[in-house]
């Protein structure tokens, strides 16, 4: 899967749910398979992330206080493993609701709403953005920097740039190769002619990019694919290729991601650290 096929399957980042009972079927379905991959024990896992959220957002609120303004920073979920669409729509329960559309996130779009609420005051944004030629001014960038002190970017890292070349390197792996073919086989005796489950999902007649809502024919084929994607093995497969794949190139990368992983605990620290601080037991 290419990354902008990732990037349309999952809304551009991280797919959450909106109601309880999606997210348990979500996790349940296909739990015979372990999606874990090596190298995600070189990227923030969903609990840093969840962590983050709340200490940076902790951190605007403070700054935002002192400008004179309010600030939303509520106690946000932990966000679904991206994992769980790596490989396309592999829980049959969202495929039969929402076919190749990512979920919706009800959680985020609302804290997005209550925040640009705020925003709408001149003087807010102003605190927030900062001066326009000085934007480290800003709340919004000096969190970021204080989160990130001594921990460096941790954007597009090197564990990132190697995680998306395994994803692509592993559709020519024979075994992967031969699960297409078998997939594809399976997908036709279902009435659907196509060669890989990307050229599936990224049909054009789905409308990922324009339309907010899966049709009938749309999920009919996104839960075909994904019974077929079990007929065939054809996730685990694909784990086990990447795994290969990725505990080659972590031999090969060995020093920078040992000093990538040292990187991520200082950002580790700064999160607790803070949260620590401005926490309260009862959130926001």
């Amino acid at each position: 899967m290419t990354a902008a096929a990732l990037l349309v399957l999952s809304g551009g980042g991280y797919y959450a749910f909106s109601e309880a009972d999606e997210s348990t079927a979500a996790e349940t379905a296909a739990a015979a398979v372990d999606l874990r991959l090596p190298l995600s024990a070189y990227r923030l896992g969903l609990r840093d992330q969840s962590d983050a959220s709340r200490a940076e957002g902790l951190l605007v609120d403070a700054c935002m206080k002192k400008a004179g303004f309010t600030w939303y920073a509520p106690v946000t979920p932990l966000p679904p493993d991206p994992l769980r669409r790596r490989y396309g729509v592999i829980d049959s329960q969202v495929a039969e609701r929402y076919g190749y559309h990512p979920p919706p996130d009800g959680f985020s779009a609302d804290i997005a709403r209550r925040r640009l609420e705020i925003l709408k005051d001149s003087k807010a944004n102003a605190a927030y953005y900062g001066p326009e030629k000085a934007r480290q001014q800003g709340c919004a960038v000096s969190s970021a920097q204080e989160l990130a002190r001594g921990a460096g970017n941790l954007t597009n890292t090197l564990a990132d740039r190697l995680s998306w070349q395994s994803l692509e390197v592993s559709e020519k792996h024979p075994a992967v190769v031969s699960a297409f073919r078998a997939w594809k086989k399976c997908m036709h005796t279902r009435g659907h002619d196509y060669a890989t489950p990307d050229d599936a999902m990224l049909d054009k007649a789905w409308k990922l990019e324009s339309s907010a809502a899966a049709g009938t024919k749309e999920r009919a084929v996104a839960v075909a694919d994904v019974e077929c994607k079990d007929d065939v093995g054809l996730v685990r497969i694909r784990v086990a290729a990447e795994t290969e794949i990725q505990q080659d190139v972590i031999a090969a990368n060995a020093s920078e991601l040992k000093s990538l992983d040292k990187r991520l605990d200082v950002y580790r620290k700064n999160v607790r650290s803070v949260l620590d601080r401005l926490d309260s037991p009862s959130g926001t």
